[in-house]
């Protein structure tokens, strides 16, 4: 069978949303830090003092522990928006016959790939972003770059992309999973399309994705729900799995 042959693909990362994410993200995190830092102190006061009761201490625990969860959040995605927009590079994806290369993680030939699953949360971010005083929260981490076109690349041998990763930030957003019995951990990228690319850019990478795979017999899917796509990819990335699973 003829090889097929990709014509030399390219998106560029959208300098504004880029920037608009970067922002709103360092002022999230300066905000949960300085809240952080008032609910450590209330808690520490209330504990010389001892004014208020164990009710008091433990919403004020509560609260500061969401502190930490929106710091490690942000710090994370940072880290992921990275792999799109790249740090100090030109913020240009680009795929051609051989792989695909990510301007902030590098080279991932077609043939490491397992899967390509794309999931559109779009239709439940929406739906939360209008629950009174959550969805205020919903829609700032969005702003922040928090992506509802969430695209996996799955590769066979995750520990080699974490060792030739352009930086440590970006291996560390390589997920490894259970050895197999071949010896490789499988591994996925995480790419938050749309948080750094306007829609028809979005679409094009999707659409040349699913192209490619495709030709190449590279297992993919759409979902619009995250627990059918968490079922869908369990038999490629964990052999136990896999093992259960009816022939």
């Amino acid at each position: 069978m003829t090889d097929p042959r990709l014509p030399d693909f390219e998106v560029r990362a959208d300098a504004t949303r880029v920037t608009t994410a970067a922002r709103w993200n360092t002022g999230l995190m300066i905000a949960a830090a300085l809240l952080l830092l008032a609910a450590a102190g209330g808690i520490v006061a209330m504990a010389v003092t001892g004014f208020g009761s164990w009710f008091t201490f433990a919403l004020m625990a509560v609260f500061a522990l969401l502190c930490v969860f929106v710091l490690v959040t942000a710090r994370s995605r940072t880290r992921m928006l990275r792999l799109l927009s790249g740090q100090g590079g030109d913020g240009v994806l680009r795929a051609d016959h051989d792989g695909i290369r990510l301007p902030g993680l590098g080279e991932i030939a077609w043939e490491e790939l397992v899967f390509v699953c794309v999931t559109n949360d779009r239709a439940r971010a929406a739906r939360g972003g209008r629950v009174p005083v959550f969805g205020w929260a919903g829609r700032a981490a969005i702003k922040a770059g928090n992506g509802t076109i969430l695209c996996e690349l799955a590769v066979r041998d995750g520990e080699a992309l974490r060792r030739r990763a352009l930086t440590a930030d970006a291996a560390s957003r390589v997920t490894l999973y259970p050895r197999w019995p071949d010896g490789l951990r499988r591994g996925t990228v995480p790419l938050l399309l749309d948080a750094v690319y306007d829609e028809l850019d979005t679409q094009a990478v999707v659409t040349m994705l699913f192209a490619q795979a495709k030709q190449r017999g590279i297992a993919h899917a759409l979902f619009e729900q995250l627990p059918a796509a968490m079922r869908w990819k369990g038999p490629y990335l964990d052999d136990v799995i896999a093992g259960a699973l009816p022939r």
